[in-house]
């Protein structure tokens, strides 16, 4: 009907709920027409659970997010209710004399003796709409705030202005302890960017209220309408942006390894207990394969001997075979490497000021061989002659 709004907690509900669930639906259905796609011109597209599918999906979703956003600008503009002066046709900045003879046309035409009961509810509205605009101070309150302002029985633009700010202020202020709320149970990257569309909201409809025109932006691709329903409008695009930022930040933004502290150390710590393990079945398993293939005793003593380096082998075959492991693997290889080029950049200089040199082995101290035996004397034989 003329005149008359939807209900607007209903419509913030069902505008939530939308926002909740038709994204993630249209990204899914999206991503499979784009990589059926894929198929057709001959190139095979990721599979679920891979980095590039994440990719994929990511810029999937933030596209339906901003295409969505739009839809949701134009269905909020679209559903707005015509104001008074679209009801008599009339520009907003039309004066007395043709708000006068608007209404005379209308009223010829759409009079209820002439058109009967079926257009009793249009003809009541439109005659409401006349015998406001006609008297400045309800006019001037009503181009601000609406038709709520015509109830208000106030005096004074002053008096109008301040009611008109403090309906405003409940409106922001409700946001703002909705936001502090949700922070409170869950942080998010975008909780500032929020904050900063708030304020911005509000203080851009400070000046539209206060203007003593209209905004010339506004006027000029809505010639037809008044502050209040900019400001209507500002609301429904404060509250659209506000969902859109919270889902669309995460996928143009993800949060990297280096910035993931727990995951990183997690990793970390896992890998040193996985390679000590290694390293200790390694070691287990050379020193009994080289056992089995000595004979002797000073074989075996050697062995013994040379422990230090086969542990020092040992641990260069287990830092190769988790760095092969950790960099094939496709869910952990952003991670590792993040961690590795970490470690690189935080190294520092000796506390003299020195590069700290590698750390040299000790050598191993076996006894020094005895010398050869004396040869055996040729014996002589008497009865040999020369």
């Amino acid at each position: 009907m003329f005149g008359v709004t939807a209900n607007p907690g209903a419509s913030a509900i069902i505008r939530l709920l939308c926002w909740q669930l038709l994204p993630t639906f249209a990204t899914r259905q999206c991503l499979a027409i784009f990589h059926s796609f894929l198929r057709y011109i001959g190139r095979e597209p990721p599979a679920p659970g891979t980095p590039q599918y994440a990719i994929h999906w990511r810029w999937t979703h933030a596209a339906v997010i901003t295409a969505y956003l739009f839809y949701s600008f134009e269905d909020a503009s679209s559903l707005l209710p015509p104001n008074y002066y679209e009801l008599l046709g009339v520009s907003p900045n039309a004066n007395d004399d043709e708000l006068k003879a608007a209404f005379r046309r209308f009223a010829r035409r759409n009079h209820p003796d002439h058109v009967g009961r079926d257009g009793e509810e249009l003809f009541i509205a439109v005659r409401d709409a006349y015998e406001a605009l006609k008297d400045p101070l309800k006019r001037y309150a009503y181009d601000r705030f609406g038709k709520d302002a015509l109830n208000w029985k106030l005096a004074t633009r002053t008096d109008y202005m301040w009611t008109g700010q403090q309906q405003a202020a409940m409106f922001y202020g409700g946001s703002l302890i909705f936001l502090l709320v949700v922070d409170f149970f869950q942080r998010s990257p975008s909780s500032f960017w929020r904050y900063l569309l708030l304020a911005s909201a509000q203080a851009f409809e400070l000046r539209l209220t206060t203007r003593s025109r209209g905004f010339y932006p506004l006027s000029f691709f809505f010639p037809g309408r008044v502050t209040y329903q900019h400001v209507l409008l500002l609301h429904q695009v404060y509250i659209s942006m506000s969902l859109a930022i919270t889902h669309i930040l995460p996928d143009i933004f993800p949060p990297g390894a280096a910035d993931n502290a727990s995951v990183t150390n997690a990793l970390l710590n896992r890998t040193a207990v996985f390679s000590q393990n290694i390293s200790d079945a390694t070691t287990r398993l050379l020193q009994e394969t080289m056992l089995a293939f000595k004979s002797d005793q000073n074989s075996t003593e050697k062995v013994l001997a040379d422990q230090k380096t086969v542990d020092d082998l040992a641990d260069s075959l287990v830092d190769l075979i988790i760095d092969s492991s950790l960099r094939s693997h496709p869910g952990i290889r952003a991670i590792y490497e993040s961690a590795i080029r970490e470690s690189s950049s935080n190294r520092q200089p000796h506390t003299n000021g020195s590069i700290a040199q590698p750390q040299v082995l000790d050598k191993v101290q076996t006894p020094p061989p005895s010398p050869p035996r004396s040869p055996a004397p040729i014996p002589k034989d008497d009865s040999v002659t020369v």
